[in-house]
């Protein structure tokens, strides 16, 4: 930065800083360079808060566009004869899937301690794809063996297997840990796609504007 810079930055209404710097300038020229001077004459504080990694979040209101919504939502409009199947990739692929409703209250926590720091929130309990599909399809009493089909388009060049999350450090210090489990967390959304799929097939017997019954066939 010039020797008069900050005076030629004075007369702006902002000053906007990106995630990173040029791609061709090393991070430590960026920061000493150019952001601490800014900051610094400037007056500028930081605002500390903690950082929260939250893998495998899950709720009735996560995108469709995600594997348990998916299945969530497919089962319950397989069931009303909505849908006939559901297209899916790796039924292999293991996650760490916990209660969105659960993982509030953990960043609520967070935002009670002392001290800023940074905290993995996770159940620390990993289920297959497949094992998703068991318990929303038998939840509803049906097969999903008769109702899947993978798809090749759906496998990830770069999958990874198996993810796990490690939340010792929440429990230990905030003293939280998740209460719904698996089987609990997999009724909730179903329950919730099953009420959406009625609504959705009385729109389409009394012949008023909605979603098709198969505009959900293939994802």
């Amino acid at each position: 930065m010039p020797a008069d810079g900050l005076d030629q930055l004075r007369g702006m209404d902002a000053i906007l800083f990106g995630a990173v710097g040029a791609p061709d300038i090393p991070d430590h020229v960026t920061l000493w360079g150019l952001r601490l001077p800014i900051c610094q004459g400037f007056d500028q504080y930081a605002n500390v808060r903690p950082t929260r990694i939250l893998p495998g979040v899950q709720s009735p209101l996560r995108g469709i566009e995600f594997v348990t919504r998916k299945v969530t939502d497919g089962v319950a409009r397989i069931k009303l004869g909505l849908a006939d199947h559901l297209s899916l990739g790796n039924l292999d692929a293991k996650r760490d899937w916990g209660y969105a409703k659960e993982y509030v209250e953990a960043m609520w926590l967070m935002l009670q301690a002392k001290d800023a720091d940074d905290y993995v929130v996770a159940t620390g309990e990993s289920h297959s794809v497949r094992e998703l599909l068991e318990k929303a399809f038998g939840y509803l009493e049906l097969d999903y063996k008769r109702h899947v089909e993978i798809d090749p388009r759906y496998f990830r060049p770069a999958e990874v297997d198996h993810l796990l999350g490690d939340a010792t450090k929440a429990r230990t210090k905030l003293g939280w840990k998740p209460k719904v489990t698996f089987d609990e967390l997999v009724t909730i959304m179903v329950d919730y796609d099953l009420d959406r799929a009625r609504r959705d097939l009385a729109i389409r017997d009394s012949n008023l504007p909605g979603r098709s019954g198969t505009e959900r066939d293939d994802w």
